[in-house]
């Protein structure tokens, strides 16, 4: 774990901090292992971490590829830094997709992307602290994207559309 984090350091040292912080997780309910599983009787996705990590090594790879050999956010070099707000907005989405336009997008963001409910609707969360939610939902609207003083990014998120 050291080693990574040094060398994520030297490749920030090189490249400035990055633009993109890509968090991949594994599901349990993909099609995959489910289709494993139904050879194997009785068994569950939490009773086989080997089935579990073997199909999010598989699945992460495939990411990784897109994302460097298909290049789907550009070139991720040094010189071809997200510059301006257009290009975060081209790439970052922090409104739920529309259910009539999008059916499929829409569906999948409702389905795993949804934090929640905590707050008032449940107060016992495991992320509420101090009665608020440590993760800070709901999220203020914000007619346009723009970065706060510490360089974080604050999406556009237009109130009266759906947000997540």
């Amino acid at each position: 774990m050291v080693q990574n984090y040094q060398d994520a350091m030297s490749i920030c040292a090189w490249a400035g901090p990055p633009d993109l912080f890509i968090t991949f997780t594994c599901n349990p309910n993909w099609n995959d292992i489910h289709e494993f599983l139904q050879y194997i009787q009785g068994q569950q996705p939490n009773d086989r971490p080997d089935i579990l990590s073997r199909v999010f090594n598989l699945k992460m790879k495939q990411i990784c590829d897109d994302l460097i050999l298909k290049r789907q956010f550009g070139k991720l070099q040094k010189d071809c830094k997200f510059r301006n707000i257009e290009e975060i907005d081209h790439i970052i989405k922090a409104e739920i997709p529309d259910k009539e336009k999008e059916p499929l997008l829409h569906k999948l963001v409702i389905k795993y992307m949804i934090h929640g409910p905590c707050g008032y609707y449940n107060p016992k969360a495991s992320c509420m602290k101090n009665e608020k939610c440590s993760k800070g939902f709901p999220k203020n609207y914000n007619n346009y994207t723009h970065i706060n003083e510490n360089g974080f990014p604050l999406y556009k998120r237009a109130e009266g559309s759906p947000s997540a």
